[in-house]
């Protein structure tokens, strides 16, 4: 009789590598990767001034070290570390570091994004440069760092966060849109790429989720960000909460997902089908 698979959702002994780990969303799937039982490298960083291609307030050093904290209650072994993913020097030094005190990895959430609500004419050359750099150069860097740790033999998962934006958007999302789709075609060819090395590659495209920076972007943008947003086929619905995500990213790294790479999954209540 042929033995049934069964999925676990059982990270015990696994390392998963998480950007923007102190707030929003990678806080999030940092806490929930951690119940489950994983061992959690967060990456992250605060900054004391606002950054002016930003419409939010960022990162601040407060909330880096409650996070920090928060990451300590984890358990032994789990540590947020103070890195801008678009340093690419700095990047190497810390995968470096991790090396001493860690053999291998066996995830990577791509997680740390920024935003600006702007026509593409409104919108200046350093925050286009802000925007790409940090959504798509800083997973390309924190992939091409960090993939090269994965086991073979463990089975890894790489997941990337990409946007609803990338497949279906509003005014004054063009650059943030485009990077988000770069995600996605991405996703698609490292999953070819790494996929004689056991390892599966997949992205999450949500829309609205109720981070900081959504609450900000919603304040501060001249358009109301969050009806902007919204069409959707559930009725009530108010955006989606960083769990709704988590929740998916940890299917995506399970065994229950063992047969996914390559894919794009909408977390969109049901926009994309609703005309």
């Amino acid at each position: 009789m042929t033995k049934l698979h069964r999925a676990s959702f059982n990270f015990k002994g696994s390392i998963a590598v998480i950007t923007g780990a102190a707030r929003g969303q990678g806080l999030s799937h940092a806490a929930a990767f951690a119940q489950a039982g994983a061992t959690v490298i967060g990456l992250d960083f605060s900054r004391n001034e606002n950054n002016p291609a930003l419409q939010y307030p960022p990162t601040s050093s407060e909330e880096f070290s409650k996070a920090t904290a928060l990451f300590s209650s984890f358990g032994s072994g789990n540590r947020l570390i103070e890195v801008d993913i678009t340093d690419t020097q700095r990047l190497q030094d810390v995968r470096d570091e991790l090396r001493k005190s860690v053999k291998n990895i066996d995830i990577i959430i791509n997680n740390a994004g920024v935003n600006v609500v702007k026509t593409l004419d409104e919108t200046k050359h350093d925050e286009i440069s802000h925007v790409l750099n940090v959504n798509l150069l800083g997973a390309i860097n924190v992939t091409k760092y960090f993939s090269p740790l994965i086991d073979p033999r463990s089975n890894g998962s790489i997941i990337f966060t990409s946007s609803l934006a990338a497949q279906r958007t509003g005014s004054k999302q063009s650059v943030y849109a485009a990077s988000k789709a770069a995600l996605e075609g991405l996703t698609r060819a490292l999953a070819v790429e790494l996929g004689v090395r056991n390892i599966r590659v997949n992205c999450v495209a949500p829309t609205l989720v109720i981070t900081p920076q959504t609450i900000g972007l919603a304040s501060s943008s001249p358009i109301d960000y969050i009806k902007a947003m919204s069409s959707y086929a559930l009725p009530n619905f108010e955006g989606l909460q960083p769990s709704d995500v988590s929740d998916v990213i940890l299917f995506l790294c399970s065994d229950a997902a063992r047969s996914i790479t390559g894919s794009s999954i909408a977390l969109d209540c049901g926009r994309l089908a609703k005309a």
